[in-house]
Order: C-alpha cells, then sequence, then structure tokens
C-alpha cells in the first residue's frame, strides 16, 4: 500500500498540475482565439467569428470549473490511503495521461496553426511526468493486475470525456444566464 505521506503527496498536486495546465491553455487560447477560426469546425467557427470574446468567456468558465473538479477530489481524497482511493488515483494518472495524448494533438495542431498550442507545454512538462510519477509509485508500492490496469485505462477515456464535455456545458450554460445574454 501507498505510504500516507506519498499519497498525500501525489493527491496534494493534482489540483495544482491542473490549475497551471488551466492557466496555460487559457492565456494561450486568448493570445490566439481568431486563430482557431479557421481550423475549427464550421458551428464553432461560426460562433468565434461572430463573437471572439463570447467563445473565450465560455472557454474560461469551463477552465475554471475543469481547475474546481480535482481540487474537489483532492479534498475527498485527502489523508485517506484505501485501496479504491488508490485506483482512484491511478485513474486519475490515466486521465492526465490522456492529456499527454492531448499533447500530441497540441503538437500536430501547432505545426499546423503555426502558433503553440493551449495546453502544449505543461502538457508535456507537468502532466506527463505527474502521470508517470503516479503510475510508478503505484506499481512500486502496490500490486494490480493488468485486468485492473485496462479497465481503468478504459474507464478514463470516458471520466475524460464526461469532464470535457460537462465543463463546457457548464461553460456554456453560466455565459447564457449571464448579464451578456444567450448564446446565438
Amino acid at each position: 500500500m501507498l505510504p500516507k505521506r506519498l499519497f498525500n503527496l501525489l493527491i496534494g498536486l493534482l489540483p495544482l498540475v491542473y490549475l497551471i495546465h488551466n492557466s496555460e491553455e487559457w492565456f494561450a487560447f486568448n493570445r490566439n482565439v481568431g486563430s482557431f477560426v479557421k481550423f475549427s469546425p464550421k458551428f464553432i467557427s461560426d460562433l468565434i467569428a461572430r463573437d471572439p470574446v463570447k467563445i473565450s468567456s465560455i472557454f474560461g468558465v469551463a477552465l475554471i470549473y475543469a481547475s474546481i473538479i480535482p481540487l474537489v477530489v483532492a479534498f475527498i481524497l485527502w489523508n485517506k490511503v484505501t485501496n479504491l482511493n488508490i485506483k482512484v488515483l491511478l485513474m486519475i494518472a490515466f486521465v492526465t495521461f490522456i492529456t499527454f495524448i492531448n499533447a500530441l494533438s497540441h503538437i500536430t495542431s501547432s505545426f499546423a496553426l503555426g502558433f503553440i498550442s493551449p495546453g502544449l507545454i505543461t502538457g508535456l512538462l507537468i502532466c506527463i511526468p505527474y502521470s508517470i510519477a503516479i503510475f510508478y509509485f503505484i506499481k512500486k508500492y502496490d500490486r494490480f493486475t493488468l485486468r485492473t490496469y485496462l479497465i481503468l485505462g478504459i474507464g478514463s477515456f470516458v471520466v475524460y470525456a464526461l469532464g470535457l464535455g460537462l465543463s463546457w456545458f457548464i461553460g456554456v450554460l453560466t455565459f447564457s444566464f449571464s448579464f451578456y445574454g444567450t448564446i446565438y
């Protein structure tokens, strides 16, 4: 079983990793929001072209929500080293490692767009090492079967997709109720 101090360190880093990553995405997106018009699907590029401030605001709310989730998870798991919570930590590593897959898309889009894509730098420098550290320490202190890793790995794609979709939904919903009016 993971030592409590190491478990708490890995859990404590979770909100910080996502806060830094989401902050970089926010600043990079806002710096280049107009450039996304030509590379986005039509329904998104139409919205960006009509009002870049609106899409930037929606993205900002989505990132705030995406930064709060890890904080809540860390608060719930803090100081509770159980087999289930170690599996949740492993799921977090897989979800964060998906950021690596996301980072690959950031790399290709950076070449296509001609500028650093939002999330590229922190995805490569922070998210991937954080995930690898979790994998390493769980492998060192806990013995899970390959089946457990596969189930948690596959489940992480579902968790990632749900989190991404929900954060954008909350961003749109929050913005539509704001003083700016509804999305057209």
